[in-house]
């Protein structure tokens, strides 16, 4: 492609020391182009939309100051081991590939700020990725998780959290209460009928999307989240919808409430 022939250029001409952003995104190559390995000093790296099945064995070792790294909507079955060498990684996107497994030794990544792993196969979360304790944000939307680890507390420092379009059991949601620093937890089509007691210990929570779940009664802790500025309670069965949606506006004056 044209911007594999800028890297070869950059290379046998003494820039690559100098390069420290490259895009190969979108051009659908099945091949790694092992010209990126010589740029040493690279920090972000998309390699979006691509066709690879898996990374060198030397990328993590060669790519050891990456801050960015995007391996979205290539073919991937696992998360490349290599990876974990890139101790300096902040952003990691790997949605859109065929992930089952993550491996505990994720927990490597111990600097990880986002995380994004939607629409992948995985049925469950290891103790390595709940040790990632300065994780912001996670987002595993579209997976086929059951359940949650009770060491998901380990994530101290999430803020935003997607977990829709999961078959989660609405008893694994008691698990998350414990994240006191959330502001966002997207729970839409989960098929969960009732939420937990302790959810007004969320306090920091500004969005809560329940939407497309089998909820019929709301707990009263729910009007003690202040900080709340939406909710979004659409096609659920509430039980004298009118009834609990009116007290709950009249505890939350200045909250969106989507019923």
């Amino acid at each position: 492609s044209n911007n594999t022939s800028k890297i070869t250029h950059c290379i046998t001409s003494g820039m690559a020391s100098k390069l420290q952003c490259v895009s190969l995104g979108g051009q659908y190559l099945r091949l790694f182009p092992n010209e990126i390995l010589h740029l040493t000093n690279l920090q972000q790296l998309d390699l979006s939309f691509n066709l690879f099945k898996k990374l060198p064995s030397n990328f993590g070792q060669s790519l050891y100051k990456l801050k960015q790294l995007n391996l979205q909507g290539n073919c991937l079955a696992s998360i490349p081991a290599t990876i974990l060498y890139c101790t300096e990684l902040r952003e990691l996107h790997l949605n859109d590939n065929e992930i089952n497994t993550i491996s505990n030794e994720i927990n490597q990544l111990e600097k990880l700020r986002l995380l994004k792993l939607d629409s992948n196969h995985i049925t469950r979360l290891s103790q390595g990725l709940c040790c990632l304790s300065n994780l912001k944000e996670l987002s595993l939307r579209r997976n086929r998780l059951q359940t949650l680890p009770a060491s998901i507390c380990g994530l101290k420092k999430l803020e935003e959290l997607d977990l829709s379009w999961n078959p989660i059991k609405e008893g694994e949601i008691n698990k998350l209460t414990s994240l006191n620093r959330l502001q966002i937890l997207d729970l839409r089509s989960n098929q969960l009928k009732f939420l937990p007691r302790d959810i007004h210990h969320l306090s920091q929570l500004r969005i809560l999307n329940l939407r497309w779940n089998q909820l019929t009664l709301l707990p009263k802790q729910l009007v003690k989240l202040r900080q709340l500025e939406k909710i979004d309670l659409r096609n659920n069965p509430l039980i004298n919808k009118t009834r609990q949606i009116y007290q709950l506006q009249v505890a939350l004056p200045s909250t969106q409430v989507l019923y």
